[in-house]
């Protein structure tokens, strides 16, 4: 069984800074950095995550930490380990001892928040290896770099000097100090009218004569180009033109066209921040008719193991950016544990 540990507060007083040093300004976001074994990602709210992303060739033990940003910000720690997983985590052949929330599927994953997840990551900053000793299932993980992965995070969050940090506590920032960011509002998703056969005959043939002279129809691998038509609301729709496809991806063109005759048409626009999904040469990009966003991911590698997912809306005017993800690193990681880097709410 494991055994539990509770902590009332963030009970920092053994590890307070030096009183009047000054706090450095708060690092730029959103931010992407890697630090040795680790992958640190803070969004537009400076809400952060530290990944592991090391090259190891056996299993290792996955790790994240996730923290809000504020005097109150949640702070968690996720460890997903191998599926017959019972002891405590060994941290350099100890056990690491805390009131871990445990669930079982495919794999065993560990959670632990707040007070104890601090109490934690302040041992685990100093170690060099997690240990999962499960017999014969056993996962290692490295810890090199994740105290200046905490410390980056502390940085982003400007709490290096506030008792709530992870690596630098002090008594020199109060609160109110503390940077805090809203969660801007995703465009709101408006009624769209299915597009009729007469207005798709329609914008079809001026995509299609658009796309001809702009050399958008070419066929190098055999593959037809292929035009999707969404609406975007009553007046405006979406032309998506996939083409010059292969097996493993395409280019494509991206229109905003009037509905309705003679069809006007435009390059479809983005709003800054545009990262980059208005390149339009992309590895996959979709439109989900429900929720009314254009998804699009650049990968680095096969799908899903590494590279960027964006998610777009339509304002009335362009395409808001209402999230992003990346990960840079190829270490077999699905999109569900990359950092996020913009995030909207609504």
């Amino acid at each position: 069984m494991m055994r539990a540990t509770t902590r009332n507060g963030w009970a920092l007083g053994l590890f307070m800074a030096t009183p009047g040093l000054a706090a450095a300004a708060p690092e730029a976001v959103p931010l992407y950095r890697e630090i040795k074994d680790w992958v640190v990602g803070c969004d537009n709210t400076r809400y952060c995550t530290a990944v592991l992303a090391d090259h190891s060739e056996q299993s290792r033990i996955f790790i994240r930490v996730q923290r809000e940003a504020g005097a109150t910000g949640a702070l968690h720690l996720t460890l997903l380990g191998s599926t017959d997983w019972s002891g405590e985590p060994l941290l350099d052949g100890q056990p690491l001892m805390a009131a871990w929330r445990i669930t079982r599927h495919a794999e065993t994953q560990l959670q632990v928040d707040d007070a104890d997840a601090y109490a934690v990551l302040r041992q685990m900053r100093n170690g060099q290896k997690l240990v999962d000793d499960t017999p014969h299932q056993e996962r290692e993980s490295s810890l090199q770099g994740l105290s200046a992965a905490l410390l980056l995070i502390d940085s982003v969050q400007g709490r290096v000097g506030h008792p709530s940090a992870l690596v630098r506590p002090g008594d020199t920032v109060e609160d109110a100090q503390l940077p805090t960011l809203p969660v801007p509002m995703a465009p709101a998703l408006v009624e769209r009218p299915t597009v009729s056969e007469e207005e798709r005959a329609g914008i079809t043939q001026v995509v299609m004569a658009r796309a001809a002279a702009q050399d958008q129809l070419k066929n190098e691998y055999d593959v037809p180009p292929e035009l999707e038509v969404h609406p975007l609301n009553d007046r405006q729709a979406l032309a998506l033109l996939s083409y010059n496809c292969n097996d493993f991806n395409c280019q494509y063109a991206l229109y905003q066209v009037a509905r309705s005759a003679p069809h006007a048409l435009a390059p479809l626009a983005f709003e800054v921040p545009a990262s980059p999904v208005n390149s339009l040469t992309r590895d996959h990009i979709s439109f989900s008719q429900r929720t009314g966003e254009l998804y699009s991911y650049a990968k680095n590698d096969y799908p899903g193991s590494c590279g960027t997912e964006e998610f777009w809306r339509f304002d009335g005017q362009r395409m808001r950016l209402t999230r992003l993800l990346r990960m840079e690193r190829c270490v077999g990681l699905g999109p569900d544990y990359w950092p996020v880097l913009w995030r909207t709410q609504g």
